[in-house]
């Protein structure tokens, strides 16, 4: 079987400039404490200028896309309890253990789409996969909205966990595709905070919305709360079809990258052993289904529960 292109890049030990100078990753010392009072605050200012520019680009398209999205998912959730407490309890004659029910029901959907999109993520590219589950998302987020009675409701919420069940992991999974270690904390914590801020803005938009909006074309205020989220949502998830990156292995460059700098990412993964995907064998088969990691999955009851809720 021939080699894959990060493979090819890794064995090369080097690129090719265009004005003809040869410089290599694996030539520079490796990555230790920032050297500069700005690296602590920003680790891209100790990296040289090619590599600045290189994560200039993948942090203002990923990881804007990333932050965005994770507050929106977010911002839903609290949403249920605010819609709950601003007129959806009488709406909808939730007067029981409805709302907990709905919550129940959206862990449904969220546990069981999370193997299947976890492995779609794998075989096709998440430019694609991602933006496709966000515009589900926004659909059914919207489509709240308009529902007459809490069965509705616990339709649609499962089909909200449905179509997030893949987008916390497949972000993950692209900020380690791209993101070195030594980047990847600062990142992550972005991302992470970005789902707390989109908790504490619920609040304010629940009070704007039912201020503002109450009424305003036959919606009461709470129903405009899923409105406002999945009118947020559809263009990013459009956007992301054009803006969201291939993974630097996959062998095909992102549109809005040089070459220079797609063999660049390539060479930044290679050099931390990061190498791709790889084909499916026996051996490799056999080494995920005897893994300590399968054992726990098998083991304990709460690897698939979100954190949220645990």
């Amino acid at each position: 079987m021939g080699r894959t292109a990060p493979d090819a890049v890794a064995d090369t030990h080097s690129i090719d400039t265009e004005s003809g100078r040869r410089s290599t990753l694996q030539d520079q010392p490796p990555p230790g404490p920032p050297k500069t009072w700005k690296g602590y605050v920003w680790d891209t200012w100790d990296l040289p200028s090619d590599q600045r520019r290189l994560l200039f680009k993948v942090d203002a398209l990923i990881l804007t896309f990333s932050s965005i999205g994770y507050f929106l998912k977010n911002l839903d959730q609290t949403n249920v309890n605010n819609a709950f407490l601003s007129g959806m309890k009488e709406d909808l004659g939730m007067w029981g253990n409805e709302l907990v029910t709905s919550t129940s029901i959206w862990t449904v959907g969220y546990v069981i789409g999370q193997i299947p999109s976890n492995l779609l993520l794998t075989r096709v590219s998440p430019r694609y996969v991602i933006p496709s589950l966000e515009v589900g998302w926004g659909i059914a987020t919207i489509c709240t909205a308009s529902v007459q009675s809490y069965q509705a409701l616990y339709a649609l919420r499962f089909l909200v966990g449905l179509f997030e069940s893949g987008f916390y992991p497949g972000i993950l999974y692209m900020l380690g595709s791209w993101y070195t270690p030594r980047e990847m904390g600062k990142r992550a914590m972005i991302f992470w905070l970005a789902g707390i801020v989109g908790q504490m803005f619920s609040g304010f938009l629940q009070a704007a919305a039912y201020t503002n909006l109450n009424g305003v074309h036959g919606y009461t205020g709470w129903r405009w709360l899923f409105i406002i989220d999945g009118i947020i949502t559809i263009p990013l998830a459009v956007a992301g079809y054009f803006f969201f990156p291939n993974l630097p292995q996959g062998g095909k460059k992102t549109w809005w990258l040089t070459e220079k700098q797609h063999l660049l990412s390539i060479e930044r993964m290679a050099a931390i052993g990061r190498a791709g995907k790889q084909p499916w064998t026996k051996a490799k088969a056999k080494r995920i289904l005897l893994s300590w990691h399968t054992y726990l999955l098998r083991r304990s009851p709460y690897i698939l529960i979100p954190s949220s809720l645990q």
